[in-house]
């Protein structure tokens, strides 16, 4: 679904319920941004849906893929010897390699401890070919200090989505122009719109809103 449509599936089940008017703009891209965040933070594992059924990033394939198009890989330079910054949406590492030529060597990642002992190790000290890297903040501190740049992959935030709109004779209209849409597989939107609906204490069984969302898909009300 656009974020219109979302919007006025949204907005149908509301009046359903009897709930009032409609939601401003604001107040739609406010929910439809908590939403998000909340989806991502659920999927992740940040956020538990329960006590007995926590999820986490890859603990199992129904979060895994459901966070699929928010992996990334990016090429990155060093911003000072050894320093490989995350960029700013960066939430979790997956993996970095060091290209020599073509070929990608994977960066092995260890805490500073083993670090220390691998810089002075005669046998197993970091190289181009057999890099190493502790993680640090928002940062990696990459060996040996000859590299440069890595291909980082992790698992990025997910875009803020927006209702973008004109206003025609005093009235709030769509814009596709000025939204952003959302990154989610579709099977995921009916998870945003019963997070949005639950701000709005509008509270369905996922039987009944799939049901409403075929009501509303075939009949357009």
């Amino acid at each position: 679904m656009t974020v219109e449509e979302l919007r006025i599936f949204i907005n149908a089940i509301a009046n359903k319920d009897q709930t009032g008017n409609a939601m401003t703009p604001a107040e739609y891209n406010s929910y439809l941004a908590r939403a998000n965040e909340d989806k991502f933070r659920i999927e992740y594992g940040i956020r538990e849906r329960g006590p007995n059924n926590p999820v986490y990033w890859q603990s199992n394939q129904n979060s895994t893929d459901a966070l699929r198009p928010f992996v990334t890989t990016l090429t990155i330079l060093t911003a000072a010897p050894n320093i490989i910054p995350f960029p700013a949406n960066y939430v979790h590492y997956i993996a970095a390699a060091n290209f020599v030529g073509n070929n990608p060597n994977p960066v092995t990642v260890v805490n500073r401890d083993e670090m220390n002992q691998v810089r002075v190790d005669p046998i197993a000290f970091p190289t181009e070919d057999y890099p190493y890297a502790t993680i640090e903040g928002n940062q990696m501190m990459v060996y040996p200090s000859s590299i440069d740049r890595v291909d980082l992959t992790y698992l990025r935030k997910p875009n803020q989505p927006v209702w973008g709109y004109t206003i025609v004779n005093d009235e709030p209209v769509y814009d596709p122009l000025t939204s952003t849409q959302l990154e989610w597989k579709e099977v995921y939107h009916i998870d945003i719109a019963r997070l949005i609906l639950a701000y709005l204490g509008i509270n369905f069984r996922d039987a009944d809103l799939l049901t409403y969302a075929e009501q509303i898909k075939a009949t357009g009300a």
